[in-house]
Protein backbone atom coordinates (compact mmCIF):
# COMPACT_ATOMS: atom_id res chain seq x y z
CA UNK A 1 0.00 0.00 0.00
CA UNK A 2 1.50 3.35 -0.93
CA UNK A 3 1.95 6.03 1.72
CA UNK A 4 -0.70 8.37 0.29
CA UNK A 5 -3.35 5.66 0.45
CA UNK A 6 -2.19 4.66 3.94
CA UNK A 7 -2.49 8.17 5.34
CA UNK A 8 -5.72 8.91 3.48
CA UNK A 9 -7.23 5.81 5.05
CA UNK A 10 -6.19 7.12 8.47
CA UNK A 11 -7.93 10.42 7.73
CA UNK A 12 -11.11 8.76 6.45
CA UNK A 13 -11.21 6.37 9.42
CA UNK A 14 -10.73 9.17 11.91
CA UNK A 15 -13.28 11.41 10.17
CA UNK A 16 -15.90 8.65 10.15
CA UNK A 17 -15.11 7.75 13.74
CA UNK A 18 -15.31 11.41 14.70
CA UNK A 19 -18.89 11.54 13.44
CA UNK A 20 -19.74 8.43 15.42
CA UNK A 21 -18.02 9.70 18.55
CA UNK A 22 -19.72 13.09 18.26
CA UNK A 23 -23.12 11.41 18.07
CA UNK A 24 -22.28 9.32 21.13
CA UNK A 25 -20.90 12.32 22.97
CA UNK A 26 -24.08 14.34 22.37
CA UNK A 27 -25.92 11.83 24.56
CA UNK A 28 -23.31 11.98 27.31
CA UNK A 29 -22.12 14.55 29.81
CA UNK A 30 -19.42 16.91 28.53
CA UNK A 31 -16.39 16.82 28.53
CA UNK A 32 -15.35 13.20 28.19
CA UNK A 33 -11.96 11.54 27.68
CA UNK A 34 -11.34 7.97 26.56
CA UNK A 35 -7.99 6.19 26.39
CA UNK A 36 -7.26 3.13 24.27
CA UNK A 37 -4.16 1.03 23.69
CA UNK A 38 -3.99 -1.69 21.09
CA UNK A 39 -1.34 -3.84 19.50
CA UNK A 40 -0.11 -4.01 15.95
CA UNK A 41 1.08 -7.57 15.27
CA UNK A 42 2.90 -8.73 12.13
CA UNK A 43 1.69 -5.85 9.97
CA UNK A 44 3.42 -5.51 6.59
CA UNK A 45 4.82 -2.18 5.38
CA UNK A 46 7.05 -1.30 2.42
CA UNK A 47 9.98 0.94 3.41
CA UNK A 48 11.11 2.67 0.22
CA UNK A 49 14.49 3.68 1.69
CA UNK A 50 17.07 2.71 0.47
CA UNK A 51 16.09 0.67 -2.53
CA UNK A 52 12.94 -0.66 -0.88
CA UNK A 53 12.23 -3.53 1.45
CA UNK A 54 9.12 -5.10 2.94
CA UNK A 55 9.07 -4.94 6.73
CA UNK A 56 7.17 -6.82 9.39
CA UNK A 57 5.98 -4.33 12.04
CA UNK A 58 5.01 -5.03 15.68
CA UNK A 59 4.23 -2.62 18.49
CA UNK A 60 1.49 -0.71 20.25
CA UNK A 61 -0.63 2.34 19.59
CA UNK A 62 -1.91 4.61 22.36
CA UNK A 63 -4.95 6.78 21.59
CA UNK A 64 -6.49 9.57 23.69
CA UNK A 65 -9.86 10.96 22.56
CA UNK A 66 -11.21 14.07 24.27
CA UNK A 67 -14.71 15.34 23.47
CA UNK A 68 -16.27 18.59 24.61
CA UNK A 69 -19.88 19.53 23.82
CA UNK A 70 -20.85 23.21 23.59
CA UNK A 71 -24.18 24.80 24.53
CA UNK A 72 -25.44 24.58 20.92
CA UNK A 73 -24.85 20.82 20.71
CA UNK A 74 -21.63 21.03 18.70
CA UNK A 75 -18.84 18.67 19.64
CA UNK A 76 -15.11 19.33 19.54
CA UNK A 77 -13.18 16.06 19.21
CA UNK A 78 -9.42 16.14 19.80
CA UNK A 79 -7.52 12.91 19.23
CA UNK A 80 -3.86 12.22 19.97
CA UNK A 81 -2.25 8.99 18.91
CA UNK A 82 1.27 7.76 19.48
CA UNK A 83 2.83 4.54 18.31
CA UNK A 84 6.06 2.75 19.08
CA UNK A 85 7.00 -0.15 16.85
CA UNK A 86 9.86 -2.46 16.04
CA UNK A 87 10.23 -3.71 12.51
CA UNK A 88 12.42 -6.18 10.70
CA UNK A 89 13.28 -6.15 7.02
CA UNK A 90 11.98 -9.33 5.40
CA UNK A 91 14.78 -9.40 2.81
CA UNK A 92 17.86 -8.22 4.75
CA UNK A 93 16.86 -8.88 8.36
CA UNK A 94 17.63 -5.23 9.16
CA UNK A 95 16.09 -4.06 12.44
CA UNK A 96 14.17 -0.77 12.49
CA UNK A 97 12.48 1.40 15.11
CA UNK A 98 9.29 3.23 14.10
CA UNK A 99 7.79 6.14 16.04
CA UNK A 100 4.42 7.67 15.10
CA UNK A 101 2.62 10.79 16.33
CA UNK A 102 -0.88 11.68 15.09
CA UNK A 103 -3.05 14.64 16.05
CA UNK A 104 -6.65 15.22 14.94
CA UNK A 105 -9.09 18.03 15.62
CA UNK A 106 -12.71 17.80 14.48
CA UNK A 107 -15.61 20.22 14.99
CA UNK A 108 -19.00 18.54 14.56
CA UNK A 109 -22.59 19.70 15.04
CA UNK A 110 -24.25 16.67 16.63
CA UNK A 111 -22.98 14.35 13.89
CA UNK A 112 -24.48 16.32 10.97
CA UNK A 113 -22.87 18.92 8.66
CA UNK A 114 -21.30 21.40 8.76
CA UNK A 115 -18.03 20.16 10.18
CA UNK A 116 -14.27 20.61 9.92
CA UNK A 117 -11.53 18.06 10.42
CA UNK A 118 -7.76 18.54 10.52
CA UNK A 119 -5.09 15.87 10.94
CA UNK A 120 -1.31 15.88 11.24
CA UNK A 121 0.73 12.68 11.03
CA UNK A 122 4.46 12.23 11.58
CA UNK A 123 6.13 8.85 11.19
CA UNK A 124 9.85 8.26 11.54
CA UNK A 125 11.41 4.92 10.72
CA UNK A 126 15.00 4.61 11.92
CA UNK A 127 17.40 1.96 10.69
CA UNK A 128 21.16 1.46 10.91
CA UNK A 129 23.42 3.40 8.57
CA UNK A 130 22.85 6.37 6.29
CA UNK A 131 19.55 6.69 4.39
CA UNK A 132 18.12 3.49 5.88
CA UNK A 133 15.26 5.33 7.58
CA UNK A 134 12.22 7.16 6.35
CA UNK A 135 10.41 10.34 7.42
CA UNK A 136 6.72 10.63 6.55
CA UNK A 137 4.65 13.75 7.26
CA UNK A 138 1.05 14.45 6.35
CA UNK A 139 -1.24 17.38 6.94
CA UNK A 140 -4.86 16.95 5.92
CA UNK A 141 -7.90 19.21 6.24
CA UNK A 142 -11.52 18.59 5.26
CA UNK A 143 -14.45 21.02 5.46
CA UNK A 144 -18.06 20.03 4.72
CA UNK A 145 -20.72 22.78 4.51
CA UNK A 146 -24.25 22.68 5.95
CA UNK A 147 -25.53 21.07 2.71
CA UNK A 148 -23.14 18.14 3.19
CA UNK A 149 -20.92 19.28 0.30
CA UNK A 150 -17.18 18.81 0.50
CA UNK A 151 -15.92 22.39 0.05
CA UNK A 152 -12.29 22.14 1.16
CA UNK A 153 -9.94 19.19 1.02
CA UNK A 154 -6.22 19.53 1.50
CA UNK A 155 -3.79 16.68 1.84
CA UNK A 156 -0.04 17.27 1.77
CA UNK A 157 2.28 14.30 2.11
CA UNK A 158 6.04 14.43 2.39
CA UNK A 159 8.14 11.27 2.31
CA UNK A 160 11.94 11.31 2.39
CA UNK A 161 14.79 8.97 3.12
CA UNK A 162 16.87 9.96 6.13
Amino acid sequence: MNNLVRFSLIAVFTLGSGLLWSALASAQASPQTDVFTFSLVDDHYFNQCPGGEDMLVNGSIHVIIHRTQDAQGGVLVVTRQSGAFSAIGLTTGTKYVWIQVVGNVGNYLSGVPPFRFTETVTDRIVGPGPNSGQLLKETAHITVNANGELVVIFDKLISECS
